[in-house]
This record gives C-alpha cells, sequence and structure tokens, in this order.
C-alpha cells in the first residue's frame, strides 16, 4: 500500500511540477476558487457508501446496489447544486469564468456516480495489488491528459477538461477491472444511510476546515494569491499525507477486523496513532527548515511567494496528520458522531479566527 501511495505521489507531484511550470498562479487560483465551492458541496452530500460498506462485518455483496443506487442519487444532487451554486460563486469570487467551469464538474459528477461499485472490494478484502492496479492506472492516464492538455491550452482549462476526462475513463475501467455489475435498488439502503448520516456531517465540517481559508480568502485576494496558496497547502502537507493516508487506508479494514475484541481494538488504536503522531514531528519541522529550497526546486522562481505559507503550513501539518489518524480510529469504532463533533468544533474556532483575519486586511 505504502508503494501505491509514493508511486500515485510521485506521479501527482510531477504532474504539479510540470503544470507549475506551464500554467500561471492565476490559473491555479481560478481553478482553486471552484475547487472550494465543489468541495464544500462534495461533503455536503457525500454518504461514505464506500466506507459504509468496508467496516460491514461479513459479507457486503447484498448491500452493493444499494450503495451503487446511493452514490449515483448522490452525486445527481451534487450537480444540481453545483449549477444552483455557479452564479452566487461568480459573485462571491468576481470571477466570470468560474460558471463554465462549474457545469463541466457538474458532468464529471454524474458520470462519476455510475462508477462501478465493485472495487470496493479490493479494499474491503485487502486486495491490495489489485486496488494498486487499478488506483495506477487512472492516475497514469490521467497524468498524460493533464500534461498533454496543459502543453496544449497553457491555461487553467486544462486543468478543468483533464478532470472531465479522468473521470471518463475512470467510470469506464471500473467495470473493466471487476466483474460485478450493479443494479438499482433500495435494499439494504437503510443500513448504510445509518452510518452516513454522521459521516457526512464529519465530511463536511472537515471540509470547511481544510478550505476555511480559501473561501474566505477568494472573495478578497486575486487569484494569483489564491494560486499561491494553493501550491503551499499541497507542498507543504504532501510529504505528511503521505505517511498517514496510506496508513489509514490499509489499517481501516484491519481495525475493523478486530471489533470483536473491544482490549485489542483499543491496544491497536493506540499504537497506531501513537506511532503516526510521532512520525508526523520530524516531517513537519523538516519541511519548514527547508521550504525555500523545495519551493524554489520544484516549482521555479515564480511560486517564491508561497515561502512564508509553506513554512507555516507544515507546521500545522503535524496537527493535521495526527488529527486524521484519530479520525480513522473513530470512523471504524462506527463512533462517527463523535468525530463529527470534533470536526465543528474546529470549524467553531477556525472560521470566526479566519473572518476576522480576512477582515483586518492581513490575508495578503
Amino acid at each position: 500500500m505504502l508503494a501505491l501511495r509514493w508511486s500515485m505521489r510521485f506521479i501527482g507531484l510531477f504532474s504539479t511540477i510540470i503544470l507549475a511550470r506551464l500554467l500561471t498562479p492565476q490559473d491555479f487560483g481560478l481553478v482553486a476558487m471552484a475547487l472550494v465551492v465543489l468541495a464544500i458541496a462534495d461533503s455536503a452530500t457525500s454518504l461514505g457508501v464506500d466506507l459504509a460498506l468496508i467496516r460491514h462485518e461479513g459479507d457486503a455483496t447484498h448491500l452493493y446496489n444499494a450503495a451503487w443506487t446511493l452514490r449515483i442519487l448522490q452525486n445527481l444532487g451534487l450537480a444540481i447544486l453545483l449549477l444552483i451554486a455557479a452564479p452566487f460563486a461568480v459573485d462571491y469570487f468576481h470571477e466570470s469564468r468560474l460558471e463554465g467551469i462549474f457545469r463541466i464538474y457538474a458532468l464529471r459528477y454524474v458520470l462519476l456516480g455510475f462508477a462501478n461499485i465493485g472495487p470496493v472490494e479490493f479494499r474491503k478484502n485487502l486486495e491490495f495489488s489489485r486496488e494498486y492496479r487499478f488506483l495506477l492506472t487512472k492516475k497514469f492516464v490521467g497524468f498524460f491528459l493533464t500534461v498533454g492538455l496543459a502543453i496544449w491550452l497553457r491555461d487553467y482549462r486544462a486543468i478543468v477538461y483533464a478532470t472531465l476526462a479522468k473521470t471518463i475513463f475512470g467510470v469506464c475501467y471500473s467495470y473493466v477491472i471487476h466483474p460485478y455489475r450493479p443494479r438499482l435498488s433500495t435494499s439494504g439502503m437503510k443500513s448504510i444511510l445509518g452510518f452516513s448520516q454522521w459521516v457526512l456531517v464529519a465530511r463536511l465540517g472537515g471540509t470547511l476546515n481544510e478550505k476555511g481559508a480559501q473561501l474566505i480568502a477568494g472573495a478578497a485576494v486575486s487569484a494569483s494569491t489564491l494560486g499561491l496558496y494553493h501550491i503551499s497547502v499541497e507542498l507543504a502537507t504532501m510529504f505528511i499525507n503521505e505517511v498517514v493516508m496510506p496508513a489509514r487506508r490499509s489499517l481501516i479494514p484491519n481495525l475493523s477486523k478486530s471489533l470483536g475484541n473491544r482490549q485489542q481494538f483499543i491496544h491497536h488504536s493506540i499504537i497506531s496513532l501513537s506511532i503516526l503522531g510521532i512520525v508526523c514531528i520530524p516531517i513537519g519541522v523538516g519541511v519548514n527548515i527547508v521550504a525555500l529550497e523545495l519551493v524554489e526546486l520544484l516549482f521555479g522562481p515564480r511560486w517564491v511567494d508561497a515561502v512564508p505559507l509553506v513554512e507555516l503550513l507544515a507546521l500545522l501539518g503535524i496537527f493535521l496528520g495526527t488529527k486524521l489518524a484519530l479520525t480513522m480510529i473513530l470512523l471504524v469504532a462506527g463512533d462517527a458522531k463523535k468525530n463529527a463533533v470534533l470536526d465543528w468544533l474546529e470549524v467553531l474556532i477556525l472560521i470566526p479566527l479566519l473572518t476576522y483575519v480576512g477582515s483586518s486586511g492581513d490575508i495578503e
């Protein structure tokens, strides 16, 4: 799993490096404006059906059709929400090009809803080699699509069109790599929703924590400044994410198997949380120290203004990594409600603080 994550991250990082050389901070900022609204809308409709299937003890095949149906409904609702939000986003960010971007992303989500639910089995059954092939193939195709369009178009449209093209490929490939053929069904839907409702609340809170700064700053700063922030977040948290995210992905099904033994589950959870917390500290401090060299080496001199943000966000990433590990434990334990409360407590602290900073004119 670590090999998968590093392979995908290397491809993603290489893609970002090339895009940073071909596109401008303004291009990244324009897409970041759209992604802020998209992320919030996505989390507001996300039911976490994949996680519900993975943590279900025993055979969950009978729930797959219901999960697929829920995901279609979820994504259709999200697409409608994006189309409604588009004109408001244009007014809020003072950027007319956002309306066209929103239409493309709305289409993307409609298509994404019809992806095969079958590949969830790869994670549930710990078939990491098959998941590796599935995810890595999509990543490779996405890389060539994105870079190719960036070389051709040389502006923000490359990122937007590539996202749609990658989705089309991913949906088709999901039916190639797994034989399961889902159909519309409501049988078992209540069981999934019983768990998913708190996942939705938690993800919305988590997204507001993650995107709150960009949402508030978006109305006050230029697209270029927002682009610098977007790249700063990517670079500052990248290394910690490469430790925490693959660990989360592999630990969720493993911890799920120890749910029947409370003492064993607590023991494994404490060990996992401790190790991840300790590892995050030197990574965050290290990125903080070499921020200038990293930015100049990877993205070039036009991005040097991002260095102070990278330094700050690298240290904040230490706490982010630890929180992600704790979130994993709460979700596996089925305590999505506590996880939601934790996320929303952060929102209640973070959003007022960012609003105050923004109104003071200190964002830029």
